[in-house]
């Protein structure tokens, strides 16, 4: 029955949803004493995907995306800050 529920998720929510969705499921069982075979059940999960592709963003992708007023406090709020980002 649950391992229906874990196939029912796949299709309506997102991948990296569905380990929330199963962890009340999870507890409620725990604390129950309902004894369920969790490794089997985790196998059914999808992959997890990564938003940003696999890659990490640009300086100029962020400074893009964001602000320019987010940008200007964020690089003047510190020196490590600003030499993280410029070099």
């Amino acid at each position: 029955m649950v391992e229906d529920y874990v196939m029912m998720l796949k299709k309506e929510v997102g991948p990296n949803s569905i380990g929330s969705y199963m962890a009340g499921i999870e507890a409620f069982f725990e604390t129950n004493d309902v004894e369920l075979r969790w490794k089997k059940i985790r196998r059914l999960y999808p992959a997890k995907v990564k938003k940003t592709g696999g890659r990490i963003w640009t300086t100029e992708e962020i400074a893009a995306t964001s602000h320019p007023e987010m940008c200007e406090g964020f690089f003047q709020s510190g020196n490590k800050y600003r030499k993280m980002f410029l070099h």
